[in-house]
């Protein structure tokens, strides 16, 4: 494991007056193959090109389709990186979209590039890969067994998520027991000071009722209620597991790995939390290169919670040293060219 000394001054010299590109998902945009179920906000665009000018780059801000049209007739100016804020596709062909046009023309793309965004959106390969890497994920049911989750192949943000109560679409969805426990959502984001992805501070899901039974879907993700989410410091032994498995899928900059708490009652939970999560307790679910990142959500709120011996509690207090007022989203795009950068 690398140690040279880092100095984050020097990138950031490195960036001022840079251009990078934000390409968003136009919303009124009805053409085929630009099929969503969900959009990132306004105020995600927003975050990431504050991001962008507090690193003293400039934002270059452009809808996907604009952003094609661009690319095949060679007239964006010059992009030094392209943010990739194409999200809730309804198909991967559709969310590789922005990476492969990047990597046509030879522009790093944040967060990852097309084979890491698409891959892990695939649930049922995403699967076969964690355990290849010796995590547990939830077996796989038949369509006559009751009572399992399913889960479509291709969607995120909990969308289509439930308890069978209906048929199910083998070739679309992939229906796996339930686990009884929590939510927990564990973000990993580039080291420049390892060279490597490290994993920050666990999100868990504790639900007000106590229900071991109780999971976040797309209701709750839209109520934000039911539920307090607490930090939850992720064991040397998952760490590692979780960092192997996000580099086989050659996820460079960031992602974010869901997955279950495996506990049977509130008691037994209380027991797991005194100590850090280790990957005995813990139950894949799936493997996000894209996932959602602004001020006040979980991956932000994640490095709110780094100690100064983390691997990114230092880079982190030297960044803000040198950018006060700076957003946790900046941090992000930061590190995540900092992931280019030393590749």
């Amino acid at each position: 494991m690398k140690t040279d000394k880092f100095s984050p001054l020097s990138v950031i010299s490195a960036l001022r007056r840079k251009n990078i590109a934000l390409v968003y998902s136009f919303q009124n945009e009805e053409a085929a193959g630009f099929g969503h179920y969900d959009y990132w906000r306004f105020n995600v665009v927003s975050d990431w090109c504050k991001a962008v000018e507090q690193l003293g780059a400039t934002p270059y801000i452009l809808d996907v389709r604009t952003f094609g049209h661009k690319v095949i007739n060679n007239s964006l100016p010059p992009i030094d990186f392209i943010i990739n804020l194409n999200a809730g596709n309804q198909s991967l062909s559709t969310l590789g979209l922005v990476p492969s046009l990047a990597g046509f023309i030879g522009v790093p793309c944040i967060p990852n590039e097309t084979l890491a965004t698409v891959a892990g959106e695939s649930k049922a390969l995403a699967n076969r890969v964690a355990v290849s890497h010796g995590i547990r994920v939830p077996k796989v049911l038949s369509p006559s067994q009751g009572g399992g989750i399913i889960r479509p192949d291709n969607y995120g943000s909990s969308c289509g998520v439930g308890i069978q109560q209906e048929g199910i679409d083998s070739k679309n969805e992939l229906y796996q027991e339930f686990i009884k426990g929590i939510d927990c959502t564990i973000p990993l984001l580039y080291s420049p000071l390892t060279h490597r992805l490290e994993t920050l501070p666990g999100i868990m899901y504790l639900p007000d009722s106590r229900d071991m039974s109780w999971f976040l879907g797309k209701k709750e993700k839209t109520q934000h209620k039911g539920y307090v989410k607490i930090l939850a410091e992720i064991a040397p032994d998952a760490s590692e597991k979780l960092i192997e498995m996000a580099e086989s899928f050659q996820i460079k900059t960031l992602c974010r790995v869901d997955t279950r708490i495996e506990c049977s009652d509130y008691r037994m939970l209380e027991t797991i939390r005194k100590e850090p999560i280790s990957l005995s307790y813990l139950r894949f679910i799936e493997i996000n290169a894209m996932p959602t990142i602004n001020e006040g959500i979980n991956y932000c709120n994640a490095l709110n919670g780094l100690s100064k011996q983390h691997p990114l509690g230092e880079v982190r207090a030297e960044c803000l040293s040198l950018i006060p007022d700076m957003q946790e989203t900046t941090f992000v795009l930061f590190c995540s060219i900092c992931g280019y950068l030393d590749n």
